[in-house]
């Protein structure tokens, strides 16, 4: 009798390049979403890859997906959502980049602006995107918190908390239309800087403004 031939295993390639076709998907459409900087764009998007990232067909690489995630917490200021992802993250997927993310949201939680702005990374992937728009946001919320908080500031004062030189600190909050003192030196903010110029947009800041004064206080 002729023996059976045995049948051969599918051939796992094609399996392979259809998994390397959708991670190729899955990064383009992560980089569109960063691209558009609609922020509830990249958590929705990130928070429903990561719940396939149970599975064994890694569709974006942890770091990529664990660091954008976080920037984009950060980014909304979403404080608690950051601090449990960095709970809920492998300890093997603790990198030093999304080390160094979650001390920027570490700062924040303890309001120190200045500590967040002095976190310097080579930041990597979409992180190199977000971040300099993160340390941008900081730094104008950081000022205009400033203005709200007091009536005339030195320039050095201001540089304390934003991470600047005296010197950049003058020139950024002059950008922000703020004005120098000709004989003092001292820099006051706008009139829609100050709570007297409280939009009802801004309401919601009027409420942190005794803790946030009492918080440079301490600082000074």
């Amino acid at each position: 009798k002729k023996k059976k031939k045995k049948e051969k295993e599918p051939k796992r390639k094609s399996t392979h390049r259809c998994l390397g076709l959708v991670a190729h998907a899955k990064m383009d459409e992560l980089s569109a979403a960063v691209s558009t900087g609609d922020v509830d764009r990249i958590i929705s998007f990130c928070e429903s890859v990561e719940l396939l990232e149970i599975t064994p067909a890694k569709h974006i690489p942890s770091e990529e997906l664990y660091c954008t995630l976080m920037a984009a917490y950060l980014l909304k200021a979403d404080l608690n959502n950051a601090r449990f992802l960095w709970k809920r993250t492998p300890p093997a997927d603790k990198t030093a980049q999304l080390t160094a993310l979650w001390s920027i949201g570490q700062a924040l939680w303890q309001r120190s602006w200045a500590a967040a702005l002095s976190v310097h990374f080579a930041w990597t992937g979409q992180a190199a995107v977000m971040l300099p728009v993160l340390q941008e946001r900081i730094r104008h919320d950081t000022v205009r918190l400033l203005g709200r908080s007091y009536t005339a500031l030195a320039a050095a004062d201001v540089a304390a908390h934003v991470a600047l030189s005296p010197e950049d600190a003058l020139a950024y909050c002059l950008s922000q239309g703020w004005t120098a003192d000709g004989t003092t030196g001292l820099l006051s903010a706008p009139a829609e800087h100050t709570v007297r110029g409280l939009t009802a947009r801004d309401s919601g800041l009027v409420a942190r403004l005794t803790e946030v004064a009492m918080h440079l206080e301490r600082q000074m």
